[in-house]
């Protein structure tokens, strides 16, 4: 039936190419899948058909490999097959269309295959990027998963110069030492995860192969004792963006290619060598309903709207740190849960913010709002902690200022003792009283109207979102260019 819409094809797959089926059963021990064969496509259901070991059978999906099919085509043998004719019965269902089989037939046998005239283009790669249109697309950057991989694909020669560039530089920095293992050691597993660095219009700019070792294989207590993340936190950059937008100050940006922990590990980490380079001689779950498909056009369509929205600093006459804070009651109707959600500005922007579930049943509006709050202190100790190391902002030594729309809250926080209305509240939110008390932060009241807290927790209003994002130091290009 011709319906006028292009047909979806993507349940399509490579006659012949293996794949890995998911086990019915699975067991702690044993492998969760097995690779078999695909040979067709079942009439009575919706699937695939696989085959390993004179065995066929039916499985709604799997993990494909194409890829490694395609690579693996030209290496096959040719094998003559023999031709075999059935004798064709047609059963005369039409009278009009049996005659006409009957007077014809040898233009049946010799009329020519038709062949489409259409041109053949490679499949579009979907990823996040925004056409001219202001439309939203998916753009996957097709980086390889694996070393073979990598050498094979069109951009190899970039893909080689990165994991030379990452080899050099762990031979600089002194990173490992070519040995044979011990007798009864074991190496861990190693393996290259290759990027692309884009810019702004997707474009790509840098080429990344990064050396990993498969540390999950190692048994803490055993291999190792302590382990160690070092990480920049967005906010922690943010706050050093506001500073120097208000004093008008310039950025210079600079790019560390390989980072190293400066650290000695204490203990031995034997690890295979990286295919393709060193050697002793020459030294997954849930099938998406109708729902989730709602909630990720919901997103595409946000994205496309604010593709031109930037976060801003600056316009303040005093660089003070403020925060507020917001809660919605047992928004969760299935675990009765609450929503919570603060935030921090500085010098007109925000630079530091949470919206989330809260991890305990509030058994009222007033304890939803006291449990943000008591989260919302800890950060404001820590960004307090942060900035007078930085020693530029005179205003830190006073206390932060946090403001929230619930009277009840308010006074429970400043209450040094439990009551009745308290005592079954978790014994770790209190943990505000003694912040309170030792002069880091100041709570305060403001009025539900400029709460600008509001928008991590609720729907709102257009015109109150908008003025609440104005706030936060969300603006568009054309308000501030």
């Amino acid at each position: 039936m011709w319906t006028g819409k292009r047909p979806n094809m993507s349940f399509m797959k490579i006659w012949g190419c293996k794949a890995y089926v998911k086990h019915q059963m699975s067991t702690k021990i044993k492998p969760k899948s097995q690779k078999y064969t695909f040979v067709g496509y079942p009439k009575e259901t919706k699937g695939y058909y696989f085959y390993n070991k004179n065995k066929v059978f039916v499985a709604r999906t799997g993990v494909f490999l194409e890829k490694e099919f395609l690579r693996k085509s030209g290496k096959g043998r040719n094998i003559e097959l023999e031709e075999v004719q059935q004798q064709q019965v047609i059963e005369p269902e039409v009278e009009g269309i049996s005659q006409a089989v009957e007077e014809n037939p040898t233009d049946l046998e010799t009329q020519p295959l038709r062949r489409s005239t259409r041109e053949c283009h490679e499949p579009e790669r979907y990823g996040f990027l925004v056409t001219t249109h202001g439309d939203v697309i998916l753009v996957d950057q097709d980086e390889p998963k694996t070393y073979q991989e990598a050498v094979a694909s069109p951009d190899s020669e970039k893909w080689l110069e990165a994991m030379r560039s990452e080899m050099n530089s762990m031979l600089e920095n002194q990173v490992w030492t070519l040995v044979e293992p011990p007798e009864g050691i074991k190496p861990i597993g190693c393996k290259w995860v290759f990027k692309k660095k884009t810019d702004m219009d997707g474009n790509v700019q840098t080429y990344k192969g990064r050396l990993v070792a498969k540390g999950f294989r190692q048994i803490h207590g055993v291999d190792y004792d302590e382990t160690f993340s070092p990480v920049a936190m967005f906010k922690s950059i943010r706050i050093l963006l506001a500073v120097p937008a208000f004093h008008d100050y310039e950025i210079w940006q600079m790019d560390v290619k390989t980072a190293f922990l400066n650290g000695k590990l204490e203990e031995d980490v034997y690890m295979t060598q990286p295919e393709g380079f060193v050697t002793l001689e020459n030294a997954r779950k849930a099938n998406p309903g109708e729902g989730h498909w709602t909630t990720v056009k919901n997103i595409l369509k946000y994205l496309r709207r604010t593709k031109d929205v930037f976060l801003v600093y600056g316009g303040e006459e005093e660089l003070r740190i403020k925060g507020y804070t917001d809660a919605s009651f047992q928004t969760d109707k299935e675990d009765l849960r609450s929503q919570s959600g603060f935030v921090f500005c500085l010098n007109g922007g925000a630079v530091s913010w949470k919206s989330s579930k809260q991890d305990t049943v509030a058994d009222s509006t007033t304890e939803a709002e006291y449990i943000v709050a008591s989260e919302a202190a800890k950060e404001a100790v820590w960004i307090k902690k942060f900035i007078i190391g930085l020693g530029v902002i005179p205003s830190i030594s006073d206390a932060v200022d946090l403001y929230c729309g619930n009277n009840g809250a308010i006074a429970q926080a400043k209450e040094p003792r439990s009551h009745q209305r308290s005592k079954h509240i978790l014994r770790r939110f209190h943990l505000i009283r003694e912040i309170i008390d030792r002069g880091d932060m100041e709570i305060c009241k403001v009025h539900m109207d400029d709460n600008i807290a509001d928008p991590l927790t609720k729907p709102l209003a257009q015109q109150k979102h908008d003025r609440h994002t104005k706030s936060l130091g969300i603006r568009y290009v054309s308000d501030w260019s």
